[in-house]
Parts: structure tokens; C-alpha cells; sequence
């Protein structure tokens, strides 16, 4: 797929106390697509040593507009909304990444027609469409194998919970970041 492109402005990055022997903190702070009130954030420690990252990382109040085009790829009909996350974020000597947390879905444009007739000549959408979601995965990168562990939450309105894996992620990444 392509990579889907941000526009960061405003950012800040802390990093102190930097030490090839004990982990030391880092926080970067930016505004997205030039939007005041969606803002990214990372703070977190790093560790030379063990090879290791943790962070808490927060995203508010994202356009999901910018992500329609990435999102057709595979078929997923959303056309706008906002988006906030609440997670957390571990890597371990490069090997393992893990991530948790919440996400909140709201004020949506998506489309229902593709999910009822794969066949669909039009889409039909449904406006104002919220959805909040805690989940956990797990990237293997040597076995490039993606677990999600836990999705569940609400969708429409109605309860979900799901878990299920994905093989043949590679080591490319599927966001980039300007």
C-alpha cells in the first residue's frame, strides 16, 4: 500500500538525561495538518541497552478524512469523522511491539453498502457514526505475525469483541510521517 502522508507543525522534543547505559525520557509534542485542536503526543524512556522502548502515546481529535484514500485500499468506506487514542506503546530489542489502549471514533462518514453487498454499485453512507474501542496487539516481527488480543467495545452502537491474527506483515511501515 501507500503511505499515507501527515503534515506535522509545531513540534517539540524533549529528550534529557541521554545515556548509553541507563534509559532516559523523551516527550514530543505536534500539531496535525495544521489543526489546533489535533494534537499528537509521545512521552516516554528509552533504553540503549536492553534495546527497548515504552511510551504513552495520545492522539486528539484527528480528521479521519486524511486517512479516506488509505482506507479504500481495503475497502473501508470511511469518508470523515474524528478520532482520539489513548495507548501504549512497548518494543522489545526490535523484535516484539505491543500496543494497547482506546480509541474513540466519532461524528463518522462511513459507508455501509460495500459491508452488506461486497458487490455494491453505490455506497450508502451513515452520518455521525461513533464507535470507542479498547484493544492489545502484538507484532512478532522475526515471525511477522500481527495478534490482536483484545477489540472490544462498541461499534454502531452495538457491543463488539473480537481477537484474530494476521501473518506476512513485513518490516515496512504503513504510515509516514512528514
Amino acid at each position: 500500500p501507500q503511505p499515507v502522508t501527515f503534515a506535522l507543525d509545531h513540534v517539540q522534543m524533549l529528550i534529557s538525561d541521554v545515556s548509553l547505559l541507563f534509559s532516559f525520557p523523551f516527550s514530543i509534542t505536534a500539531r496535525i495538518n495544521q489543526n489546533d485542536a489535533s494534537v499528537f503526543t509521545v512521552n516516554g524512556k528509552i533504553s540503549v541497552p536492553k534495546r527497548s522502548l515504552a511510551a504513552d502515546i495520545s492522539l486528539t481529535n484527528a480528521d479521519l478524512s486524511i486517512l479516506r484514500d488509505y482506507l479504500n485500499l481495503y475497502k473501508i468506506p470511511v469518508q470523515g469523522g474524528l478520532a482520539t487514542i489513548d495507548s501504549k506503546l512497548e518494543i522489545d530489542k526490535f523484535e516484539s511491539v505491543k500496543l494497547t489502549g482506546n480509541v474513540h471514533l466519532q461524528g463518522m462518514s462511513v459507508g455501509i453498502a460495500s459491508f452488506i453487498d461486497k458487490e455494491a454499485q453505490q455506497q450508502i453512507y451513515l452520518e455521525g457514526a461513533e464507535a470507542k474501542l479498547n484493544f492489545a496487539t502484538v507484532w512478532d516481527i522475526p515471525k511477522q505475525l500481527l495478534t490482536f488480543q483484545k477489540i472490544e467495545g462498541t461499534v454502531f452502537s452495538g457491543a463488539y469483541h473480537g481477537e484474530g491474527f494476521i501473518r506476512g506483515i513485513g518490516t515496512d511501515p504503513y504510515v509516514k510521517l512528514v
